[in-house]
């Protein structure tokens, strides 16, 4: 009798774990529905957030600049991948600086690769990659 009872215990749970509690969330938390992801914000917005005390702001706006091919931003990423204090914003620019293939990134990133211990080689590896020419890297 103790089997029955126990199996039947155990179809109870599945079935209030299933069909009780709050509905299943369609999306992740925070995410925006498509017509908001796909609008980029504008450049003047985004700069702003170049100069945020926040390193995780400073490397979202460089995605966002890099998403929305916002080269007239180059300036600013060099002067990022030359004194950003925080490694993930230095490798996040010299990745935007080599996808938007600006030649002035390759010598600081190369010397990065052989002096920058904090950043991960592998992304400054890529930037060069994106780059396209290794003469840029001498």
């Amino acid at each position: 009798m103790t089997g029955r009872l126990w199996l039947s215990a155990c179809v109870v749970l599945c079935i209030a774990q299933a069909f009780c509690g709050p509905p299943r969330p369609t999306e992740m938390p925070g995410a925006l529905d498509s017509q908001q992801a796909s609008a980029p914000r504008p450049l003047a917005v985004v700069r702003a957030d170049l100069n945020s005390s926040e390193w995780n702001v400073r490397s979202q706006a460089v995605v966002e600049i890099l998403s929305g091919e916002y080269q007239a931003a180059t300036p600013e990423l060099l002067r990022l991948l030359r004194e950003d204090p925080h490694p993930a914003v230095r490798q996040t620019a010299a990745l935007a600086l080599g996808t938007f293939g600006e030649r002035q990134a390759g010598p600081i990133i190369a010397r990065m690769l052989r002096e920058d211990r904090e950043v991960t080689p592998g992304f400054l590896m890529d930037a060069l990659i994106r780059l396209g020419d290794p003469a840029q890297a001498a």
